[in-house]
Protein backbone atom coordinates (compact mmCIF):
# COMPACT_ATOMS: atom_id res chain seq x y z
CA UNK A 1 0.00 0.00 0.00
CA UNK A 2 1.43 3.42 -0.64
CA UNK A 3 1.31 6.08 2.19
CA UNK A 4 -1.15 8.99 1.20
CA UNK A 5 0.49 11.88 0.91
CA UNK A 6 -1.76 14.66 2.54
CA UNK A 7 -2.97 18.06 0.19
CA UNK A 8 -1.67 20.85 1.08
CA UNK A 9 -3.15 23.77 2.51
CA UNK A 10 -3.86 26.49 0.03
CA UNK A 11 -1.48 29.94 0.80
CA UNK A 12 1.09 27.49 2.44
CA UNK A 13 3.77 27.62 0.33
CA UNK A 14 3.59 31.61 -0.15
CA UNK A 15 3.24 31.52 3.89
CA UNK A 16 6.53 29.71 4.10
CA UNK A 17 8.44 32.25 1.33
CA UNK A 18 7.19 35.29 2.92
CA UNK A 19 8.66 34.20 6.26
CA UNK A 20 12.27 33.07 4.93
CA UNK A 21 12.32 36.90 2.99
CA UNK A 22 11.53 38.14 6.59
CA UNK A 23 14.14 36.23 7.85
CA UNK A 24 16.48 37.20 5.52
CA UNK A 25 15.56 40.97 5.40
CA UNK A 26 16.13 40.45 9.72
CA UNK A 27 19.68 39.01 8.87
CA UNK A 28 21.12 41.42 5.86
CA UNK A 29 19.66 44.63 8.76
CA UNK A 30 20.52 42.99 12.46
CA UNK A 31 22.68 40.19 12.03
CA UNK A 32 24.38 37.25 10.37
CA UNK A 33 22.47 35.01 12.34
CA UNK A 34 19.71 34.35 15.06
CA UNK A 35 21.60 35.39 17.97
CA UNK A 36 23.08 38.74 16.90
CA UNK A 37 19.33 39.32 15.64
CA UNK A 38 18.20 38.45 19.17
CA UNK A 39 20.39 40.41 20.72
CA UNK A 40 19.79 43.35 18.59
CA UNK A 41 16.02 42.94 19.98
CA UNK A 42 17.15 42.61 23.31
CA UNK A 43 18.86 46.50 22.94
CA UNK A 44 16.14 47.61 21.89
CA UNK A 45 13.58 46.65 23.99
CA UNK A 46 16.13 48.62 26.46
CA UNK A 47 16.28 51.27 24.86
CA UNK A 48 12.81 51.74 24.60
CA UNK A 49 12.16 51.03 28.68
CA UNK A 50 14.71 53.80 29.51
CA UNK A 51 12.97 56.00 26.40
CA UNK A 52 9.64 55.65 28.33
CA UNK A 53 10.75 56.33 31.60
CA UNK A 54 12.89 59.44 30.35
CA UNK A 55 10.52 61.61 32.31
CA UNK A 56 10.79 60.25 35.78
CA UNK A 57 14.97 60.32 34.90
CA UNK A 58 14.87 64.09 33.59
CA UNK A 59 13.32 64.54 37.35
CA UNK A 60 15.25 62.85 39.24
CA UNK A 61 18.42 64.39 37.78
CA UNK A 62 16.83 67.81 38.01
CA UNK A 63 16.15 66.62 41.86
CA UNK A 64 19.79 65.94 42.05
CA UNK A 65 21.08 68.85 39.84
CA UNK A 66 19.28 71.32 42.68
CA UNK A 67 20.60 68.79 45.74
CA UNK A 68 24.27 69.27 44.41
CA UNK A 69 23.89 73.25 43.31
CA UNK A 70 22.93 74.22 46.96
CA UNK A 71 25.49 72.12 48.54
CA UNK A 72 28.78 73.42 46.39
CA UNK A 73 26.72 76.92 46.99
CA UNK A 74 27.12 76.04 50.56
CA UNK A 75 30.96 75.45 50.36
CA UNK A 76 31.62 78.21 48.23
CA UNK A 77 30.90 80.63 50.75
CA UNK A 78 32.30 79.04 53.26
CA UNK A 79 35.42 78.86 51.12
CA UNK A 80 34.75 82.28 50.65
CA UNK A 81 35.04 82.98 54.02
CA UNK A 82 37.89 81.58 54.79
CA UNK A 83 39.74 83.36 51.67
CA UNK A 84 38.28 86.47 53.15
CA UNK A 85 39.76 85.84 56.44
CA UNK A 86 43.07 84.74 54.67
CA UNK A 87 43.92 87.46 51.65
CA UNK A 88 45.11 90.54 54.38
CA UNK A 89 47.14 87.77 56.37
CA UNK A 90 48.61 86.98 53.42
CA UNK A 91 49.44 90.70 51.85
CA UNK A 92 51.04 91.46 55.05
CA UNK A 93 52.91 88.74 55.56
CA UNK A 94 54.69 88.54 51.73
CA UNK A 95 54.47 92.94 52.32
CA UNK A 96 56.75 91.92 54.94
CA UNK A 97 59.19 89.87 53.56
CA UNK A 98 59.50 91.81 49.86
CA UNK A 99 60.70 94.62 52.22
CA UNK A 100 63.59 92.41 53.60
CA UNK A 101 64.50 91.27 49.98
CA UNK A 102 65.31 94.80 48.78
CA UNK A 103 61.79 95.57 47.66
CA UNK A 104 61.72 98.08 50.80
CA UNK A 105 58.46 101.06 48.78
CA UNK A 106 56.29 97.67 48.01
CA UNK A 107 52.70 96.56 48.60
CA UNK A 108 51.23 93.45 47.91
CA UNK A 109 47.78 92.76 47.70
CA UNK A 110 45.62 89.44 47.51
CA UNK A 111 42.05 90.26 45.12
CA UNK A 112 38.55 88.65 45.10
CA UNK A 113 37.10 89.40 42.12
CA UNK A 114 33.28 87.89 42.25
CA UNK A 115 32.54 85.74 39.36
CA UNK A 116 29.89 82.53 39.09
CA UNK A 117 30.02 79.61 40.70
CA UNK A 118 32.66 77.32 39.54
CA UNK A 119 35.02 74.58 40.73
CA UNK A 120 37.17 77.42 42.21
CA UNK A 121 34.20 78.72 44.09
CA UNK A 122 32.41 82.33 43.71
CA UNK A 123 35.34 84.46 43.27
CA UNK A 124 38.84 84.45 41.01
CA UNK A 125 41.74 84.97 43.70
CA UNK A 126 44.62 87.25 42.05
CA UNK A 127 47.85 88.67 43.30
CA UNK A 128 48.91 92.68 42.48
CA UNK A 129 51.71 94.71 43.25
CA UNK A 130 52.69 98.16 43.61
CA UNK A 131 56.96 98.25 43.44
CA UNK A 132 57.47 101.82 44.44
CA UNK A 133 55.25 104.04 47.12
CA UNK A 134 52.34 106.01 46.19
CA UNK A 135 52.08 103.49 42.77
CA UNK A 136 48.51 101.77 42.37
CA UNK A 137 48.79 98.01 42.92
CA UNK A 138 48.62 96.30 39.51
CA UNK A 139 48.45 92.08 38.11
CA UNK A 140 51.54 91.15 39.20
CA UNK A 141 52.51 89.48 35.79
CA UNK A 142 52.26 93.17 34.31
CA UNK A 143 54.42 94.76 36.36
CA UNK A 144 56.83 92.99 37.53
CA UNK A 145 60.52 92.13 36.20
CA UNK A 146 62.17 89.04 36.35
CA UNK A 147 63.78 89.30 39.38
CA UNK A 148 60.84 91.04 41.06
CA UNK A 149 58.82 88.36 40.23
CA UNK A 150 61.18 85.76 41.66
CA UNK A 151 61.28 87.38 45.03
CA UNK A 152 57.40 87.96 45.14
CA UNK A 153 57.22 83.68 44.16
CA UNK A 154 59.95 83.63 47.10
CA UNK A 155 57.64 85.63 49.08
CA UNK A 156 54.55 83.86 48.71
CA UNK A 157 55.56 80.41 49.00
CA UNK A 158 57.49 81.57 52.19
CA UNK A 159 54.24 82.90 53.84
CA UNK A 160 51.91 80.01 52.32
CA UNK A 161 54.11 77.13 54.04
CA UNK A 162 55.25 75.55 51.06
CA UNK A 163 56.10 72.27 51.79
CA UNK A 164 53.75 70.68 49.68
CA UNK A 165 55.90 71.70 46.33
CA UNK A 166 58.74 69.16 45.79
CA UNK A 167 60.90 71.31 43.85
CA UNK A 168 61.37 75.03 43.36
CA UNK A 169 63.42 76.73 40.49
CA UNK A 170 64.46 80.85 41.32
CA UNK A 171 66.59 82.27 38.78
CA UNK A 172 67.45 85.92 39.03
CA UNK A 173 65.98 85.99 42.24
CA UNK A 174 68.91 88.51 43.42
CA UNK A 175 69.01 90.36 40.17
CA UNK A 176 69.42 94.22 41.20
CA UNK A 177 70.26 93.58 44.92
CA UNK A 178 73.55 93.27 47.11
CA UNK A 179 75.08 93.65 50.46
CA UNK A 180 72.79 93.17 53.15
CA UNK A 181 69.59 92.37 50.59
CA UNK A 182 71.51 90.10 49.10
CA UNK A 183 71.78 88.23 52.29
CA UNK A 184 68.27 88.43 53.24
CA UNK A 185 67.17 86.69 50.27
CA UNK A 186 70.00 83.89 50.80
CA UNK A 187 68.92 83.60 54.63
CA UNK A 188 64.59 83.48 53.09
CA UNK A 189 65.76 80.59 50.27
CA UNK A 190 67.66 78.75 53.01
CA UNK A 191 64.54 78.51 55.02
CA UNK A 192 62.55 77.63 52.13
CA UNK A 193 64.40 74.71 51.79
CA UNK A 194 64.17 73.58 55.01
CA UNK A 195 60.17 73.72 54.72
CA UNK A 196 60.34 70.25 52.88
CA UNK A 197 61.19 72.09 49.44
CA UNK A 198 63.96 71.50 47.43
CA UNK A 199 65.05 74.80 46.05
CA UNK A 200 67.20 75.19 43.14
CA UNK A 201 69.04 78.99 42.76
CA UNK A 202 70.92 80.20 39.74
CA UNK A 203 72.93 83.20 40.98
CA UNK A 204 76.39 85.05 40.64
CA UNK A 205 75.97 86.56 44.57
CA UNK A 206 78.41 84.98 47.25
CA UNK A 207 76.44 86.17 49.62
CA UNK A 208 73.05 84.05 48.43
CA UNK A 209 75.59 81.14 47.28
CA UNK A 210 77.02 81.15 51.03
CA UNK A 211 73.65 79.42 52.21
CA UNK A 212 73.56 76.32 49.69
CA UNK A 213 73.77 72.94 51.15
CA UNK A 214 74.99 72.15 48.24
CA UNK A 215 77.40 74.54 45.60
CA UNK A 216 77.29 73.62 42.03
CA UNK A 217 79.16 75.31 39.18
CA UNK A 218 78.59 75.72 35.43
CA UNK A 219 81.06 76.15 33.23
CA UNK A 220 81.28 76.74 29.41
CA UNK A 221 83.91 75.58 26.92
CA UNK A 222 84.71 74.53 23.20
CA UNK A 223 85.03 76.63 20.19
CA UNK A 224 82.49 77.11 17.75
CA UNK A 225 80.37 74.43 19.12
CA UNK A 226 79.82 75.79 22.66
CA UNK A 227 79.05 73.21 25.65
CA UNK A 228 78.52 73.78 29.06
CA UNK A 229 79.82 72.01 32.32
CA UNK A 230 78.40 71.34 35.41
CA UNK A 231 80.60 70.40 38.87
CA UNK A 232 79.71 70.14 42.68
CA UNK A 233 82.13 72.39 44.69
CA UNK A 234 83.90 70.05 47.01
CA UNK A 235 83.54 71.46 50.88
CA UNK A 236 86.86 72.10 50.92
CA UNK A 237 86.94 74.00 47.55
CA UNK A 238 83.70 76.27 49.39
CA UNK A 239 86.09 79.49 50.41
CA UNK A 240 88.01 79.12 46.86
CA UNK A 241 84.74 79.31 45.07
CA UNK A 242 83.11 82.19 47.09
CA UNK A 243 86.60 84.14 46.78
CA UNK A 244 86.17 83.82 43.18
CA UNK A 245 82.85 85.53 43.14
CA UNK A 246 83.62 88.26 45.78
CA UNK A 247 86.63 89.34 43.51
CA UNK A 248 87.48 87.31 40.64
CA UNK A 249 90.07 86.23 42.85
CA UNK A 250 90.07 82.69 44.44
CA UNK A 251 94.23 82.98 45.65
CA UNK A 252 93.26 86.64 47.47
CA UNK A 253 93.90 86.48 51.19
CA UNK A 254 91.60 88.98 51.74
CA UNK A 255 89.11 87.48 49.86
CA UNK A 256 89.21 84.13 51.18
CA UNK A 257 89.00 85.99 54.48
CA UNK A 258 85.56 87.54 53.55
CA UNK A 259 84.87 83.92 51.94
CA UNK A 260 85.32 82.15 55.07
CA UNK A 261 83.32 84.94 57.15
CA UNK A 262 80.05 84.41 54.91
CA UNK A 263 80.07 80.46 55.56
CA UNK A 264 80.73 81.32 59.27
CA UNK A 265 77.57 83.69 59.21
CA UNK A 266 75.76 81.18 57.05
CA UNK A 267 76.12 78.56 59.59
CA UNK A 268 78.01 76.65 56.71
CA UNK A 269 81.27 77.04 57.98
CA UNK A 270 80.34 74.43 60.89
CA UNK A 271 79.74 71.51 58.35
CA UNK A 272 83.09 71.84 56.92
Amino acid sequence: LRARVPEPEPGELDRVRGRLQQLAALFRRYGDDEAEVLAYRDRALAEIARLESADEDAARLQEEARHYLAEATELAGRLREARERAAPRLAAAVTALLHDLALAGARFEVRLEDVPLHEGGTERVSFAVATAPGEPARPVGKVASGGELARIALAVHLSAAAGDVPTMVFDEVDAGVGGRAARAVGRCLAQLATSGTQVLVVTHLPQVAAFADAHFVVSEFGGRRRASAVRRVRENERVEELSRMLAGLPESDRAREHARELLEMTGQAARR
